[in-house]
């Protein structure tokens, strides 16, 4: 897909994902999260272990600004189909319009802006964790494409840790695909077999960082981490909860 192409997909989501939520953008709603933030210029979101939510939500601003958080946020999700379409290697442009349309009318999305604070971070850690799947599937510069990789499944733990399981679903999709790639061209399954070890590697790599900074940051503002959701338990052996929950 040459430049020119790109530009005008990208154009073609954005248009969609803005008349989809405009209504949301033009006006402003609150759940109990968002009205929190109103009227506070910064909230730290370091002891849930999001080191890296203040950095990205900068971006669009300290406070709770529906029109320009909802810019930044489908930004975010049109590169994010754009990436897609190449991991899947989707060709033809109504499916990949599709992508793209399916993608910012997804539900997940509306609920997202019910957090409008934190929405445009939300969209982006997704697409961070699309982007480090796209550089694993690049074929040239592997080792540089292994570090940026890295860099991004770190930063999108950093921004919110439960979006990292999207770039494991995309992860196993392409697997799937290569694995029937591998039956149709009857090509040798060891390299398949490496493919996905490099994958793990990656993913256990780009945890060990998260974990690395978010001890650093913690212990630079001198915090610990909250026991929202029993996350400071996190690493400790607990049989006998594990046993209760197993039963």
């Amino acid at each position: 897909m040459n430049q020119r192409n790109r530009l005008k997909l990208f154009l073609t989501i954005f248009l969609a994902g803005f008349i989809t939520h405009f209504y949301m953008l033009s006006n402003k709603f609150y759940n109990g999260d968002d009205v929190f933030r109103v009227g506070k210029a910064s909230v730290s979101f370091l002891h849930v272990g999001r080191w890296f939510t203040g950095f990205l939500g900068g971006l669009s601003g300290a406070y709770s600004m529906p029109a320009v958080i909802g810019i930044f946020s489908l930004i975010y999700m049109s590169i994010t189909a754009l990436l897609l379409c190449s991991i899947l290697s989707i060709k033809h442009s109504l499916w990949k319009i599709a992508v793209g349309f399916i993608l910012v009318t997804f539900p997940i999305a509306a609920s997202n802006f019910s957090y409008m604070f934190l929405a445009d971070t939300y969209f982006a850690a997704i697409m961070l964790s699309a982007m480090g799947v796209f550089l694993l599937r690049v074929q040239n510069r592997k080792f540089l494409n292994y570090g940026l990789a890295i860099a991004c499944f770190t930063l999108s733990l950093g921004v919110y840790q439960a979006y990292i399981c999207f770039a494991f679903g995309l992860l196993i999709l392409c697997m799937l695909s290569d694995s029937v790639d591998s039956i149709k061209y009857d090509t040798d399954g060891r390299l398949l077999i490496r493919e996905g070890a490099i994958y793990i590697a990656v993913i256990i790599a780009s945890f060990v960082f998260y974990w690395i900074c978010l001890k650093l940051s913690l212990y630079f503002n001198h915090i610990g981490i909250s026991a929202y959701q029993n996350m400071d338990k996190i690493g400790q052996k607990r049989y006998a909860a594990l046993s209760y929950w197993i039963s």
